[in-house]
């Protein structure tokens, strides 16, 4: 886990003990530029699992370190479940950059195993602020808050590096 929040990479640490209490988390309290390989402990023989939350879309650091640190420290099978609010093609172009960088360098390696955009522009949103057990109130979009509803942006891969 990689943040630069102590309170927040605690916290999340927690969330993933509750579901897997056996597999190893490291967790790194630093911003995405900061981190080095010597941050992680390179086992080519685990397998790993990457979840980019709501970060692929910020411009707050530099893309090619990021595919650079993770080619050079997590070799062997890796997951990635990528999201991120869809906000505009520009920010969404960043979160399949990222994805695009993996399928083009290790072609013969990497597998798509899902990819959603739900956006405002298409409406096409994907859920709304407010549900009734779960699902969208599309019968009465004006009364219940729909005007809030959601986007997203999701790719799921797995490459072996």
């Amino acid at each position: 886990l990689i943040e630069p929040s102590v309170v927040t990479i605690k916290r999340a640490a927690l969330h993933v003990r509750a579901f897997s209490k056996e597999s190893k988390i490291t967790t790194v309290c630093k911003f995405i530029d900061d981190v080095t390989i010597d941050d992680f402990i390179p086992n080519s023989q685990t397998i790993k699992i990457h979840l980019f939350s709501n970060i692929l879309d910020v411009e707050l650091f530099s893309m090619s370190n990021l595919q650079k640190l993770v080619t050079n420290s997590f070799g062997g099978e890796n997951y990635f479940v990528c999201s991120s609010p869809y906000i505009d093609d520009y920010k969404t172009d960043r979160v399949d950059s990222f994805m695009r960088h993996f399928r083009d360098k290790y072609f013969g390696n990497f597998e798509l195993l899902g990819e959603e955009t739900n956006s405002k522009s298409d409406n096409s949103y994907w859920n709304c602020n407010k549900n009734f057990k779960g699902n969208p109130c599309f019968s009465h979009p004006t009364l219940c808050g729909c005007g809030e509803k959601w986007t997203r942006v999701i790719r799921v891969f797995k490459v072996n590096l």
